[in-house]
């Protein structure tokens, strides 16, 4: 299971090590020439690319790498056993390179941290953020496994609304933690827990949509 666990992981490991050398790049230039600079617009809000690439890189998991890993010899019971794993990892390091890099953006440049208090709700709240980056890899690796080439443009559309849904879910944290004052305190808890819950639904159904996962023609 281990190498399993690796040859699902190792694509996100690889982009978000990239991404980290764009920040370190990022911040050095911003000291440079202040944060209020051009280089300074690309900070706010970088920490948001990392949940896109989680999201991509769980979709390609189940829809490539699954697929590929079979018709290399890996059985489905090893992939099943490694996508759930994969899907903690990726969302548990997602989470935390989130939470680190707001943190060092807001050290650095604590006026810039204050005049964009809702691009860090989601790092504010560490637990409720992990739960709408379980239910947004959840749904990734979800979708996945649909197999929509050969369908009508309908459901290709519905699908598209549905992952702006679910990506809206880290912007609605953002937008709860803004309010968290005249909100009662189990909201934020409650919110968190319940986007854990549907990724963990998402991901339940995947492993099962997995048992049937055909041989990679590639």
């Amino acid at each position: 299971m281990k190498k399993a666990l690796w040859f699902l992981l190792r694509n996100f490991l690889q982009m978000t090590g990239m991404l980290l050398l764009f920040y370190a790049a990022l911040i050095v230039l911003c000291l440079l020439f202040g944060v209020e600079s051009f280089f300074g617009v690309y900070l706010i809000g970088y920490s948001f690319a990392f949940f896109c690439v989680a999201a991509l890189c769980a979709a390609q998991m189940t829809a490539a790498w699954c697929p590929l890993a079979l018709s290399l010899g890996a059985t489905r019971r090893t992939l099943r056993g490694g996508v759930f794993p994969a899907w903690l990892a990726l969302s548990l390091l997602t989470q935390a390179v989130n939470i680190l890099l707001n943190r060092v953006t807001s050290a650095l440049f604590p006026s810039e941290r204050l005049s964009r208090e809702f691009v860090y709700g989601i790092s504010r709240h560490p637990l409720a953020g992990f739960g709408v980056v379980l239910l947004l890899t959840g749904a990734s690796l979800w979708t996945g496994t649909l197999k929509l080439s050969a369908r009508p443009v309908l459901p290709k559309v519905l699908l598209i609304v549905f992952d702006i849904l679910i990506y809206a879910q880290v912007f609605v944290l953002g937008v709860l933690s803004t309010l968290e004052p005249i909100l009662p305190a189990a909201a934020i808890p409650l919110y968190g827990g319940a986007m854990a819950a549907l990724g963990t639904v998402f991901t339940a159904v995947t492993l099962h949509r997995l048992k049937a996962l055909a041989v990679s023609q590639v």
